[in-house]
């Protein structure tokens, strides 16, 4: 004696009526029509909460952000990673191995978080890297024994 309707649009009018039937298929008139209207969407205008960033694994080239996961009200989406202050590159993962940096740089790293209604964090955090010097000097030669006298 009832039934639960989905996939139904929003903003939208519909008239539903009901009809018995018993064993023998036999089918009543309709019961009265009941309108409904469905709600309006409700906006999502809540902003994901700020990432927590740090970095680990730095190299002279390369260093890996990993973060907590930001939370949102409906949905965390997706992660936008900022070098010094410009897009790097964009992630739904919670890690972020950046590559081809400059030995002995220093970097700053940043992450916002974003969800589907193109709502986005402020600034995690800020990390500062820097790169490692490469090792160029060469290893000394070992020193070699005197030779055995007879």
């Amino acid at each position: 004696t009832s039934y639960a309707v989905s996939g139904l649009t929003a903003s939208t009018t519909y008239s539903f009526t009901v009809k018995a039937k018993d064993a023998a298929g036999n089918v009543s008139v309709a019961s009265n029509a009941v309108s409904v209207t469905t709600l309006a969407p409700v906006a999502d205008t809540t902003a994901p909460t700020a990432p927590t960033l740090s970095a680990s694994g730095t190299t002279s080239s390369s260093t890996n952000l990993s973060w907590s996961g930001a939370t949102d009200n409906v949905g965390v989406t997706g992660y936008d990673v900022y070098r010094n202050g410009a897009l790097l590159g964009s992630t739904t993962a919670t890690t972020y191995a950046v590559t081809g940096l400059t030995a002995s740089t220093t970097y700053t790293f940043t992450v916002r978080a974003k969800d589907a209604a193109g709502n986005i964090s402020v600034d995690s955090n800020a990390v500062s890297v820097t790169t490692l010097t490469p090792d160029t000097t060469a290893p000394t030669a070992p020193a070699m024994p005197p030779p055995a006298s007879s």
